[in-house]
């Protein structure tokens, strides 16, 4: 047996050891590999000696020191004994990578490290280094000591730990399984917990895992703070921020899984010395951009530093390369010199190999932010006057005060960034803390004026931004990052690059070699985005997908705004679902659900920016052709402003007619890449799903549309055709769960009991192909409370998935339904507001938006948003029945029988209107214009609640063994239901 034939579980495993094994080899700890296989080599001993004699030759070929072998211990590092807990400092970690691109560091918040009389590249009692890392790329001043020194001072655990008795913790051992993620060695200890590294082995690459493991009377306020780093994250989804991938509990510890950083911190970097103007403005420019997705979210960072600013890409000094007096040492002056050699930023050539970054600086550690109410209405930690936050030399005088913070107090501690970016020295200092707290309210010195020559608007710009008064700073990053990019002195240093090659033609020749080679979608010809462009590509945080047909005679049905339903889908439509599809992968962009929608000038793009809400709009056309006797389509893409519809990408491309939807797939790899995005197209994973099957699921998923029941019916055929054509394919078994529990809600008594039962069926079955996948486990949690009754269950579901996914919008509508059942109604109106904000052309969801405020009491609220929605969507009829049906509902609830009737067309007046009278016609009309989206039972029992003598415990029976999905909202908070829910039976089954 070979390494190729391991399972993808063996291979991580092994990999782990391997990865730990290095680590150790390299720090001086180097186990002899005899005790390692002895141990845990198993049924693989060999394939697993041999891969570690590879890497124990490999490094000594490097040349690099080796110490005295140690025993191999199992964990790779001691955990605590049973009944022992960790007991950190009061101080929060950061999470990274080392400059060698594999190994985590792991610091507290302690003061930056080039405070005034601190010895310089010495690192405080409080600044511990955890790295793991090779001791060559480091000098010996800037990481305590010669390596010999270090191995020699620290334990093989990297961290001294103390255990207190008050709680029984156990930690993950080497080996381990968290879910789907293999646990590899402990890579951090501090105050909050652990990080370790760790294998996703449905992804096979290598995370993050910070784990909360700290016990005793401070536990619940760092589970608030570990929650808000989550939330906080979780609710910005920008390039320039890390991500988050996943959360959750091991033995009662939270952890979050996050991206491995691979780079040095600014404060790494700016201990070389200081950065040039354009290279503060490069840096100082993302940084800006990160933090006004972060105010526009409703999170303030408050705790914004260099070492909390990681560049990515960015590479330290050579291995034995001479290091220059300058880059360290400071003139007479006491100010310190530009070190410009020391500063190299990766060419987008370099970035594309191996860790490919979608952005070179990442922002991370918002374990002290300030999340708003709309991400985390229960924010222990929002400011309350004289509390202080942050860290010492960074913070904003009204911190320092205690006052209430603001995203003012982001942008002082940006200015500070940049001070000591383009300075060399913090523009706050003091030996201590209490000197800084105090140098914090008065004016920062003044600066080198030769420096200030060099950039007199940077400067500048780092004043306003350093000012105590609140007034006199930027109003907002986004309004910095514009002014940093303003000045004619900025280029960004990979752009010097891409524009040198443009000019000389390198990079034409390069794209159109590529597109000769790129087989049955080859590009015949392309259009570069032109640097002017690239800055408004990767803001784009928002898109649609307009049609990419003109002409729809062909298609058999009616074409409009509405949802798709049965009918038949052009060409274009085909592209422009499967983009959809593929693009809303995405974590951090907004892409609106597919609508035939086409725009032809400046104005229809603006209006349709407008309603959709969304910053750029990809458009283009799809038109057959005739080549030597093939049929073939020229497509047209195009991404296009939706403020002027100014074109900022362009590609053209022929591609044969046929079942190849599934190479076009990497088309949207193409999009991706040209808005700053990483995305791994369909096609490009692995396994790769069959052709005929991904044909199907694309025109299943957008057929998915709840405005339309018929659409649903023909989307379930859709995908139950793409499960038979390849059963491991995840999307369309998930999809048939999704969808047949959102069409149980709307049909008839025995079509509801069946789709429930296809609805869990096919969550197991999805669940078993990829517990994580995001729809499976949607429909899991729609089962979980709409048929089981388990809400703790699905609420615990449903909050993991609206932190991890925040712009998929039925995770947003479903969250938000299940709140308002739970009676937690200021968290059901914001997250249903925002599912209708992700899916704007709902009108299924801006119903179920009204209806929530009218069972929330705000019943004139919810008759005003029905009437508006009846406006706005005059030319639907499936629209027109929801937003009468409310009405009508609350109308009856009221007694207002005369409006009510009014609003059916097709309600026969009696010569005198009473109630008697009008129920009496209503119940003839009750299946041509139903009160909601809820099914006959449902909507029958509306009907019957009216009149309280047929409620009792037999009735309640009756419905609920109905298996509707509808019947626990309904019974929890539907104002007509509360003759119901007084039935003890009721208030069992909803206890």
């Amino acid at each position: 047996m070979n390494i190729d034939d391991l399972s993808a579980t063996d291979l991580a495993k092994i990999d782990a050891i391997c990865l730990q094994y290095e680590a150790d080899l390299r720090h001086g700890r180097a186990p002899t590999i005899d005790s390692i296989v002895k141990h845990i080599g198993g049924e693989h001993s060999e394939l697993l000696r041999s891969e570690l004699s590879a890497i124990h030759d490999e490094i000594q070929e490097q040349g690099k020191p080796q110490f005295a072998s140690v025993p191999f211990q199992i964990p790779a590092l001691q955990q605590p004994a049973q009944g022992a807990a960790v007991q950190g400092t009061d101080t929060d970690q950061t999470v990274r990578a080392g400059s060698d691109g594999r190994t985590l560091e792991f610091a507290n918040d302690a003061p930056g490290k080039d405070n005034n009389n601190e010895v310089p590249g010495k690192k405080s009692a409080a600044n511990i280094d955890l790295t793991i890392a090779q001791p060559s790329l480091k000098s010996e001043h800037s990481s305590g000591g010669s390596p010999a020194n270090r191995a020699e001072n620290q334990s093989p655990n990297h961290a001294s730990k103390t255990y207190s008795k008050d709680d029984e913790i156990r930690l993950p051992t080497h080996g381990e399984r968290l879910g789907p993620y293999i646990v590899g060695a402990q890579i951090g200890q501090g105050g909050m917990g652990a990080v370790y590294r760790a294998i996703d082995t449905r992804l096979d690459r290598e995370v993050a895992i910070k784990l909360l493991s700290i016990g005793g009377s401070r536990r619940k306020e760092l589970n608030d703070r570990f929650e808000r780093e989550a939330k906080a994250v979780a609710a910005i989804s920008h390039p320039s921020i890390v991500e988050l991938f996943d959360v959750g509990v091991f033995n009662d510890l939270p952890y979050a899984v996050m991206e491995l950083l691979h780079g040095e911190t600014l404060a790494e970097r700016l201990e070389r010395g200081r950065l040039s103007a354009n290279e503060v403005r490069f840096i100082g420019s993302q940084i800006a951009d990160a933090l006004a997705t972060a105010h526009h979210a409703g999170v303030i960072h408050r705790d914004l530093k260099p070492q909390n600013v990681m560049l990515l890409g960015a590479k330290t000094r050579r291995e034995n390369e001479p290091e220059s007096d300058d880059a360290t040492k400071s003139p007479s002056d006491g100010q310190p010199t530009l070190a410009p050699s020391r500063f190299e930023i990766a060419t987008n050539e370099q970035l594309g190999k191996g860790n490919k970054q979608s952005s070179r600086v990442k922002v991370f550690d918002f374990g002290l932010s300030h999340v708003s109410a709309d991400v985390m209405p229960d924010d222990v930690m929002d400011t309350k006057a004289g509390m202080v936050m942050g860290t010492p030399g960074y913070m904003s005088p009204e911190q320092v005060r205690g006052e209430s913070v603001t995203e003012a107090s982001d942008i002082f501690a940006l200015g500070c960034v940049l001070y000591r970016s383009f300075y060399g020295i913090d523009p706050i200092r003091g030996a201590t803390a209490a000197e800084r707290f105090a140098n914090t309210l008065t004016e920062p010195d003044p600066p080198d004026e030769s420096i200030v020559r060099e950039d007199q608007d940077l400067a500048d710009l780092i004043a306003r931004c350093l000012s105590q008064s609140l007034d006199e700073r930027p109003a907002s990053a986004s309004e910095i990052e514009s002014l940093l990019q303003q000045s004619p002195q900025y280029r960004d240093p990979v752009m010097s690059q891409l524009h040198a090659g443009y000019q000389s033609g390198e990079i034409f020749r390069r794209r159109f070699l590529a597109s000769l080679s790129g087989g049955v979608v080859g590009a015949l010809a392309g259009f570069m985005a032109l640097p002017n462009a690239i800055s408004e590509l990767h803001q784009i945080r928002s898109i649609a997908v307009l049609s990419l047909d003109s002409d729809m005679t062909g298609v058999d049905g009616p074409v409009g705004s509405g949802p798709l339903g049965s009918r038949s889908l052009a060409p274009g439509e085909k592209l422009s679902a499967l983009l959809v599809n593929e693009l809303s992968q995405l974590s951090d962009v907004q892409v609106r659900p597919y609508r035939t929608l086409s725009a032809k000038n400046p104005e229809d793009f603006r209006r349709l920016g407008n309603e959709l809400e969304v910053e750029a709009f990809v458009t283009g056309s799809v038109t057959p052709t005739l080549k030597g006797g093939k049929e073939f389509l020229n497509v047209d893409l195009k991404i296009v402003s939706a403020s002027d519809g100014r074109q900022l990408w362009g590609h053209q491309g022929i591609q044969e007619v046929g079942d190849n939807l599934l190479e076009q797939s990497k088309l949207a790899t193409d999009i991706a890449d040209k808005i700053g995005r990483r995305l791994t197209a369909t096609l490009q994973q692995s396994p790769a799903p069959k052709r005929s099957s991904y044909q199907c699921l694309v025109d299943g998923k957008v057929r998915s549309d709840p405005d339309s029941k018929t659409g649903m019916e023909r989307a379930l055929i859709c995908l139950n055709r793409a499960r038979d054509r390849d059963p491991s394919f995840v999307q369309p078994v998930a999809g048939i769960a999704l969808v047949s529990m959102t069409l149980a809600w709307q049909s008839d008594a025995q079509s509801t009991e069946r789709l429930v039962q296809e609805a869990i069926d096919a969550i197991d079955k999805a669940l078993e192909l990829n517990g994580s996948y995001v729809d499976a486990r949607l429909a899991n949690a729609m089962i979980q409370w709409q048929t089981l009754g388990s809400f703790d269950k699905a609420d615990e579901e449903l909050t993991s998935l609206a932190m991890l996914h925040p712009y998929h919008w039925q995770v947003q509508h479903q969250y938000g339904l299940l709140q308002l059942a739970l009676g937690e109604q200021n968290k059901a109106m914001q997250s249903l507001n925002l599912a209708s904000r992700l899916n704007p052309m709902s009108a299924l969801v801006k119903t179920d938006v009204a209806r929530a405020a009218w069972m929330s009491g705000n019943a004139e609220r919810a008759i005003t948003d029905a009437n508006l929605l009846a406006e706005k969507f005059a030319g639907q009829e499936s629209a027109q029945r929801l937003s009468r049906g409310l009405l009508i509902d609350i109308y009856e609830h009221q007694k207002q029988f005369d409006k009510a009737a009014e609003l059916d067309s097709g309600f026969q007046m009696p010569p005198q209107l009473n109630q008697q009278s009008y129920f009496a016609q209503r119940a003839n009309r009750l299946i041509a214009l139903p009160y909601g989206p809820f099914g006959e039972i449902m909507n029958q029992t509306i009907f019957d609640a009216r009149s309280p003598s047929e409620m009792n415990a037999s009735y309640f029976d009756s419905r609920s063994d109905s298996r509707s999905p509808a019947f626990p909202l309904l019974l929890a908070v539907h104002p007509t239901f509360t003759v119901l829910r007084q039935l003890e039976i009721a208030k069992d089954w909803l206890a």
